[in-house]
């Protein structure tokens, strides 16, 4: 099968050369792509498991009702890889998922809850969504550009994003993209700005789109700076006129103390967070909410055990969500208004940052988690996590999750690292994810 293949030197270095500053392999011989054939055939499979269980008794399920996810999800995908020069490459893919929500199965005579009697749940009807994407990468620089159209995986994204802005079930439950992604990378930074439109306007069916990016800088091996935002425009249908919007920002500096540590992670990331939400009724902008907070992130992690706490104060991030909005207009076939609260369609973070719309309030989660080293196409994490607020119950309840990934791409082209070997677990990850040059 035709593959893409880095050009080597006589002396075993890489094809990059001296194009990254801090890059281990050394050389002085231009980039440059090659593979057997300027057009070959691809194909990619890619399978993902999630258990996903919320246990929030403590709590009385009073901000996230207890539940449980369990996915199972393979996405088989066929296309072409065209290489256009030694500098630039494209791929064409096309491939669907292939979902089963575990015991999700169509119940008969059903009396209070008629969706679930949907035949659509059978498990001969497991097909989903498809993707359908075109990819783009070139050698910019000193750094490699990426570029997505059509509808592709989640999984595709770099950044690092806090739970404010995507939360862990958000993204187990949301795969895919549909839209846009650009991403450009070097030696010392990478960053990334997406749009999803998930939502096209209709009679009753309102356009909403997500635009949301993410970067960081590395200063020295100890000390970078970034940030993460999103910008959620939840708008009108024509039977509903009111638009809302949803613009969160965090920027943070991170300390990273693995160097001087026997840890294979030891960081710190702080920094404030920030919003700007409101509604709007043609031209008029009404329910303005401006608030701010900060958040901090501890990472440790030796071998393959990890812990990572979360700790968030401020004023409410989420304050409309339990708010109200209209489904249909004043000009209904039977003249009544329907009404429902925005929480997850203007929403889709944590609502554990839905806290005090009046003082202080602060949120608190710990991550024990197990994440053995398997091999760069397997990827297995186990992990409880324990919630704590500053709300009536305190202690909020637990998260038990499992999620597994096998991805033959990661497999069949071989990642590109962007450090040597003995720099910390967490750039080691970060540059595999994103040190991809194939097609």
């Amino acid at each position: 099968m035709p593959m893409l293949l880095l050009s080597l030197s006589a002396s075993g270095q890489s094809m990059f050369g001296d194009l990254f500053s801090g890059w281990p392999f050394g050389g002085s011989r231009a980039p440059a792509l090659t593979q057997k054939d300027p057009v070959s055939f691809e194909y990619d499979i890619a399978y993902k498991y999630d258990f996903f269980n919320m246990e929030f008794d403590a709590s009385h399920g009073s901000i996230v009702p207890s539940s449980t996810i369990h996915t199972s999800v393979m996405t088989p995908s066929v296309g072409i890889s065209v290489l256009q020069s030694e500098t630039v490459a494209h791929r064409l893919m096309v491939g669907i998922d292939i979902a089963k929500n575990m015991g999700e199965n169509p119940v008969r005579n059903t009396i209070f809850a008629p969706d679930e009697g949907d035949m659509r749940l059978e498990n001969t009807r497991l097909l989903r969504e498809v993707t359908l994407y075109y990819r783009a990468q070139a050698i910019l620089g000193k750094g490699l550009f990426t570029a997505y159209a059509g509808v592709f995986p989640r999984r595709f994204t770099q950044g690092e994003y806090s739970e404010a802005i995507f939360s862990d079930m958000y993204k187990v439950l949301d795969r895919n993209l549909e839209g846009m992604m650009l991403q450009y990378r070097t030696a010392r930074m990478n960053a990334e700005l997406a749009c999803d439109w998930f939502s096209k306007y209709g009679v009753d069916r309102r356009e909403k789109f997500q635009i949301f990016t993410a970067g960081e800088y590395e200063f020295t091996p100890w000390l970078s700076a970034g940030w993460d935002g999103s910008m959620l425009h939840f708008a009108c249908s024509e039977s509903a006129n009111i638009v809302a919007y949803n613009n969160m920002l965090d920027v943070y500096l991170r300390l990273d103390l693995s160097h001087s540590t026997h840890m294979d992670e030891f960081s710190i990331k702080l920094g404030p967070k920030a919003i700007y939400q409101y509604q709007q009724d043609g031209g008029e902008l009404f329910g303005i909410n401006v608030a701010a907070g900060a958040e901090s992130v501890l990472k440790l992690k030796k071998r393959s055990w990890g812990v990572q706490n979360t700790l968030f104060a401020g004023r409410d991030m989420m304050p409309l969500y339990d708010l109200e909005y209209n489904l249909n207009g004043v000009d209904s076939a039977d003249g009544e208004i329907l009404y429902r609260p925005y929480a997850g369609d203007l929403y889709t973070g944590s609502a554990f940052y839905h806290g005090a719309s009046e003082g202080i309030s602060f949120y608190d989660k710990l991550e024990m988690y197990y994440q053995p080293h398997l091999t760069r196409f397997l990827d297995l994490k186990v992990s409880v996590d324990f919630h704590i607020t500053s709300g009536e119950y305190g202690f909020a309840g637990t998260q038990q999750k499992v999620a597994f990934l096998f991805d033959l791409d990661a497999l069949r082209h071989p990642a590109i690292k962007f450090k040597k070997e003995n720099t910390s677990s967490r750039r080691r990850n970060r540059d595999y994810k994103g040190g991809k040059i194939n097609l």
